[in-house]
């Protein structure tokens, strides 16, 4: 089971670490284009930004790995990761750089506003991991399943998780296409997958685990591209998912070895006429209530 990190190991909601802006216009640019965008960045960011005015934005574009982009005011402007910004080549003066270096050694998560020319605009996101995912992790181990992270974030917060949760296959730095390629090279191992997320980044990694699980606070995409969504976004319902599919499973195969081992027997009474017509219409209703009872076992997962 391969997790995603932001809005799935981590809280959905972030708290905004560290702001600056250039002006007021490059706060209300920032905020006009979080307010368009489905990532627990920009809720959280929208959420925390109470002064903040909405400008009108055209040609509202995803960039998956990277960020956002769009027209505000009859001017393009990109948000996103520091990957994005190099991309046009916009690059980070010593005061940028001082604050994105201590919030990266803080484990935060940095983003950036640009006009595609200097940056205009600089927050960083503390995260925090959520208080059942260790319970998740443990549970899922105690199945004999293998547990890992595939996540975007950098390295210094890999191994925190490393370290709180106990995972040794935590991979950062990752786009959405390496999360693919992650997925592909396990299953080229014979293993099955099931990829764990929330985020818009997830859609393509759900879509090619063998079991993609969308969590409750996950996007339109993310459901749409995903096996089971859930709608808690509880981690320890990973485990109970596996636990109950077993049991589900267990009980398919009792009601498809009995079902033919009763019409085997049936038919042969019939065949050599020891089949009283009655009797075997009660045969029938006994075999149904047999089914159902033997189904409700599943309750009790």
């Amino acid at each position: 089971v391969f997790f995603d990190k932001t809005g799935t190991i981590t809280d959905k909601f972030m708290k905004v670490s560290t702001t600056w802006f250039k002006d007021e216009n490059a706060k209300n640019v920032f905020f006009s284009l979080e307010k368009n965008s489905e990532h627990p960045l920009a809720k959280s960011f929208v959420k925390s930004c109470q002064d903040c005015k909405e400008l009108k934005v055209e040609n509202f574009k995803v960039h998956f790995g990277f960020g956002i982009s769009g027209n505000v005011e009859g001017k393009d402007y990109i948000l996103g990761s520091e990957e994005f910004l190099k991309q046009y080549n916009v690059n980070l003066d010593e005061h940028l750089k001082n604050l994105r270096d201590k919030a990266i050694e803080n484990g935060e998560i940095v983003t950036f506003l640009s006009d595609k020319k200097q940056v205009l605009g600089f927050v960083s996101f503390s995260q925090s991991i959520r208080p059942e995912a260790k319970l998740a992790v443990d549970a899922l181990k105690s199945l004999n399943i293998e547990v890992g992270v595939l996540t975007g974030d950098t390295q210094h917060f890999a191994n925190v998780l490393k370290k709180e949760l106990g995972i040794e296959d935590v991979r950062a730095n990752l786009l959405p296409e390496d999360k693919l390629k992650a997925i592909e090279e396990e299953k080229a191992k014979g293993k099955v997958v099931a990829m764990v997320g929330d985020g818009i980044n997830d859609a393509p990694a759900l879509t090619a685990a063998d079991i993609g699980i969308a969590m409750g606070c996950g996007t339109d995409l993310t459901r749409e591209s995903a096996s089971i969504s859930l709608i808690s976004d509880d981690l320890r319902k990973i485990p109970l998912v596996i636990i109950l599919s077993r049991k589900v499973k267990r009980v398919i195969y009792t009601n498809i070895f009995w079902a033919f081992i009763y019409n085997i027997i049936g038919m042969g009474l019939a065949v050599s006429g020891h089949l009283n017509p009655v009797f075997a219409a009660l045969a029938m209703v006994l075999s149904s209530v047999f089914v159902i009872g033997n189904s409700l076992r599943v309750k009790s997962y």
